[in-house]
């Protein structure tokens, strides 16, 4: 699964500008008000020589391109073992895992680096994985009553059999957002990168292999589902003789003070990340429901293919971004406005380079590396091309809100995009529209909602008030 687009690395807080700080943020000041900011690159290649947490950030962020360098190179492999057909069964399974996986710990992990004592870490980090199984229950038993009802209404009968995978992937995501977390504050970032190689890799090899043996959707969907398990299994290997004591020696009234002290997580932050995952999730099931699987399967791998590097050097900008903003918001407001400029700008012509090289031939490079049968996906890419570059620029700078104590606005701005994304469908179901009409209305509204995201980060910059 794709990270969510807000996961730069850094656990986001309740707390406003605590949150935008996070285990990354080093103190350096990168700029003042008598010396405009230094470019993003140049500014990430300082600290990273100047050692310490920003050196960690690179290891995650390079083990994660590793891990998605893999999946993007098993792709035109698996697009001639799987068909149109399957990729689509995929894409409904990992848009339904990647929503109840997101909020299964109820955001509980986040608060993991946090806890001043270790004794009080452990606590939430148990607390974050028996609110995992408790609502994997849930997700389990809504399986088994409406299973039938999903697969009539998403109209992907190729999930019939593989329902049962929903709970082991929602399981497995509750399981790795909470190790991953735990190692983020042990600083084990070596089995962070690692995990994320080890997931992709089994989940490759699982598709491939069963792909190769036998046909259907069956090894895409149990590959997915069994990749966040193997991913696991790295940190417990990771997991010393202190991490060991202190798992034994936790007990549950620890564990009940953990889910008091952090009760606003699930309050605050569960019903935002909820929107925002369903926003970009759901479109794959609409598609499907409207179009079928096959449509759904090609926007599946558009979305493989551009989502990747736009995560990956947002995540690193994002981290750089981070490190710089928050002391700047406290102490120089018109070195953060210059900053915001200028991160943005830096952004805006890498994303429409890249988008531009990627989009005017695609239809062409996607039947010639993964099959004729994926050139649609190729024009898919092309109507969605203004809306992933707008995603582009958004992602790395997405926390300067939170940095404000602008939750609120995050929140409405995440209902605004739950709002486009179900009116473009059911503009595209009420009036007929083609597949490729209704991704246009839904590409150019989901355009502005970021555009509009841009113009409060710029307005919170100029008259927003910093949390103490």
């Amino acid at each position: 699964m794709l990270p969510d687009d807000r996961d730069t690395g850094v656990p986001a807080a309740p707390g406003g500008l605590a949150a935008a700080s996070g285990p990354w943020h080093d103190g350096t000041v990168l700029a003042s008000h008598r010396r405009p900011p230094t470019p993003v690159p140049a500014r990430l290649i300082a600290r990273f020589k100047n050692g310490g947490l920003a050196r960690n950030a690179l290891v995650v962020t390079l083990g994660t391109l590793a891990a998605q360098a893999l999946l993007i190179a098993a792709t035109p492999l698996l697009t001639r073992l799987y068909t149109p057909g399957d990729f689509g069964v995929l894409a409904v399974f990992t848009a339904i895992v990647s929503i109840t996986g997101a909020v299964t710990n109820l955001r509980y992990e986040t608060a993991i680096p946090l806890d001043e004592r270790d004794e009080d870490a452990v606590a939430t980090f148990l607390a974050a994985l028996l609110t995992g199984a408790a609502t994997t229950v849930l997700v389990a038993v809504a399986v088994l009553a409406g299973g039938d009802y999903l697969i009539e209404v998403a109209n992907v009968p190729g999930l019939r059999p593989l329902l049962w995978a929903i709970p082991i992937g929602t399981l497995g995501m509750a399981v790795y957002n909470a190790t991953n977390l735990w190692a983020v504050r042990r600083h084990a970032f070596s089995a962070v990168a690692l995990s994320k190689i080890v997931q992709f890799a089994f989940q490759v090899a699982w598709q491939l292999l069963q792909g190769w043996l036998v046909r259907g959707p069956g090894g895409l969907v149990l590959g997915q589902a069994f990749g966040q398990p193997a991913g696991v299994l790295n940190f417990v290997r990771s997991f010393d003789a202190q991490d060991r004591r202190l798992l034994r020696t936790t007990q549950w009234p620890a564990i009940r003070a953990a889910f008091a002290r952090h009760r606003r997580f699930p309050l605050l932050l569960t019903p935002s990340l909820l929107l925002n995952t369903s926003a970009k999730m759901l479109p794959a099931v609409f598609l499907a429901i409207l179009y079928g699987p096959v449509v759904a399967g090609q926007f599946g791998l558009a979305q493989r293919i551009v989502l990747a590097p736009v995560r990956l050097v947002g995540m690193g900008i994002g981290q750089a971004y981070l490190g710089a903003a928050p002391r700047l918001a406290r102490e120089d407001r018109a070195a953060m406005l210059r900053l915001f400029k200028a991160t943005s700008f830096h952004l805006s012509w890498m994303g429409l380079l890249g988008m531009v090289a990627v989009a005017v031939p695609a239809p062409y490079l996607f039947a010639v590396v993964f099959g004729e049968s994926w050139r649609d996906a190729g024009v898919q890419l092309q109507i969605l091309a203004v809306m992933y570059f707008a995603q582009f620029v958004i992602y790395p700078i997405n926390q300067t809100l939170a940095m404000f104590g602008r939750q609120d606005l995050n929140l409405w701005w995440d209902v605004g995009n739950m709002t486009i994304t179900l009116l473009a469908f059911l503009a595209g179901w009420a009036f007929g529209l083609s597949p490729e009409a209704t991704l246009l209305i839904y590409s150019v509204a989901m355009s502005l909602n970021y555009g509009l995201n841009w113009l409060l980060s710029r307005h919170v910059i100029l008259h927003g008030k910093v949390p103490a």
